[in-house]
């Protein structure tokens, strides 16, 4: 069993999400500039499309004057939901990490909510909690906690900067974090926004889809960990849960068999390559939880 390249189920969440966002990101660019352009073509009032809201005729004489805002309202709400998703992310991890060390019978760093109460946690309390050290991250933590103190501002202050992140955007750590940012082709980042304490954060769209590497560079390396800490067992496992014994397993037309139903999450949705079409079943009746798993699929399929 090769997990190499694997994903756990917090990384395939958190990288479908990132996806979305991305393109979420860029079409609203896309779409505010449409809006300039028809202002430019028009030789009055612009009609612009209300897309089935009930916006009434939704003509505007000057559109594209307000594109600067609603660029900025799009990349601030992107900054708020990226650094939400990372938070979301960390709990998905921590609580395949508690379900894992439970079933071993080890210790477990700290007892979650139930996934749908739990609040957020930042990747540092992640890695304390879980006793990883946080070298690998160095590099890019501090633009992340640059993100997520915007983020408090945006949602708590209307976007208007606070003494913490006036302190902490002056800061040497995170200068010298964007100077020896590597990126491709030696890329240097867009300028972060001017911070003036009391004053609005004027946030662009590249800086929400700099939010979003940043998160990516932190998730990447949180799954790896987890994969390390899972081993074989765990990933199947952890397969097992969510393709059946969770209370809302996923979905899926593989219904053939309990092993390919297995087989499926672990090669399709988490890219495991298997030695050997029975290893997962074996793997799972090493830790006694290939019958259960078989008991229910024969439950709800048979």
């Amino acid at each position: 069993m090769d997990v190499t390249l694997a994903n756990t189920e917090p990384y395939y969440q958190f990288h479908r999400f990132s996806e979305e966002f991305n393109r979420n990101v860029r079409i609203s660019v896309a779409g505010l500039a449409y809006v300039r352009k028809q202002q430019r073509t028009a030789s009055g009032p612009v009609p612009l499309p209300s897309d089935g809201e009930p916006f009434g005729k939704n003509q505007w004489n000057s559109p594209g004057k307000e594109v600067p805002s609603a660029k900025g309202f799009v990349a601030a709400m992107g900054v708020a939901r990226m650094v939400t998703i990372l938070e979301d992310f960390c709990v998905g991890v921590q609580a395949e990490h508690s379900r894992w060390a439970a079933l071993q019978g080890k210790p477990v760093s700290q007892q979650p909510q139930s996934e749908d109460d739990a609040e957020g946690i930042s990747p540092k309390a992640l890695y304390k909690q879980l006793g990883w050290n946080t070298s690998s991250i160095q590099e890019v933590e501090p633009l992340y906690e640059y993100f997520a103190k915007l983020r408090n501002c945006i949602v708590h202050r209307s976007g208007r900067a606070n003494a913490e992140l006036n302190r902490y955007a002056a800061g040497a750590r995170l200068k010298s974090c964007v100077e020896n940012w590597s990126g491709p082709r030696k890329k240097k980042l867009p300028a972060l926004p001017a911070v003036v304490l009391g004053e609005f954060v004027s946030v662009l769209p590249r800086h929400a889809i700099l939010a979003c590497e940043v998160s990516r560079r932190i998730a990447i390396d949180s799954n790896a960990r987890l994969l390390n800490y899972l081993g074989d067992e765990g990933v199947v496992y952890m397969a097992a849960h969510h393709s059946l014994l969770s209370k809302r397993p996923i979905a899926t037309n593989a219904r053939k068999s309990a092993q390919a139903l297995l087989n499926t999450i672990l090669t399709g949705r988490y890219r495991v390559k298997l030695a050997e079409r029975t290893e997962a079943v074996h793997l799972l009746s090493e830790i006694d939880k290939w019958k259960p798993y078989l008991r229910k699929f024969e439950r709800l399929y048979s």
